[in-house]
């Protein structure tokens, strides 16, 4: 359990400060970085454009430490969907912060964060992402460390391993609704180039493998 200061709290009940988001994220060496304050804020030499946003999701390892969070981050104007489409977002650098601003100082037309700096919620890189039908982006922030947590039963398989239809990883964007993560369906959609799968294992199965001669 997280101990939160009750000047805080007893701050955030009186309408004296609001909490604001500021997500950033920098992929292909170009920023990208949001709140969810109606207002751009200024932070720490850079700014941080209004867009509807929330986080969820947050998972937590067996020692109380934050695994993961899952940011969605709306997409109206169409500004996200590029970059990640581009297939360069995986592993990219992440961060969640918190700010609370003084409401007597927003309503006077200045911006005053309470103890000078953002609270970080969770630094991270981006893992997954998907491109919802709302026009926004939900995106996966995972620890560095989280893939050494990671059990994986199955390494290579002849079906595509990405289980989640037009996610990240699939990159299928057509209207098509269904896949059964076969390369024969993948090819029906046009979408062979990110298929996940080894489709030429069961042709090897119970073949003897030639490695070359054993000796001269």
């Amino acid at each position: 359990m997280r101990d939160v200061n009750p000047a805080v709290i007893a701050a955030l009940e009186s309408n004296e400060i609001t909490a604001f988001l500021l997500f950033s994220m920098t992929i292909d060496g170009q920023g990208y970085r949001y709140t969810d304050c109606d207002i751009p804020l200024p932070y720490a030499g850079n700014r941080y454009h209004p867009r509807g946003m929330e986080f969820s999701g947050a998972r937590y390892s067996t020692n109380n430490i934050v695994d993961q969070v899952r940011v969605t981050v709306d997409d109206t104007d169409g500004e996200l969907t590029p970059v990640f489409l581009a297939g360069g977002a995986q592993g990219s650098p992440a961060e969640l912060s918190l700010v609370l601003l003084d409401n007597s100082a927003l309503a006077a037309g200045s911006i005053t964060i309470i103890g000078g700096a953002a609270t970080p919620i969770f630094p991270g890189e981006i893992d997954d992402w998907d491109l919802q039908a709302e026009r926004s982006v939900a995106i996966t922030v995972t620890s560095p460390l989280a893939a050494w947590n990671r059990t994986f039963t199955t390494l290579h398989t002849s079906s595509c391993r990405w289980r989640r239809f037009k996610g990240g990883r699939c990159g299928y964007t057509g209207e098509e609704t269904w896949c059964d993560r076969s390369y024969a369906r993948c090819s029906e959609l046009g979408n062979t180039d990110n298929f996940g799968g080894f489709r030429w294992l069961p042709s090897l199965e119970n073949k003897e493998i030639w490695w070359g001669r054993e000796g001269r």
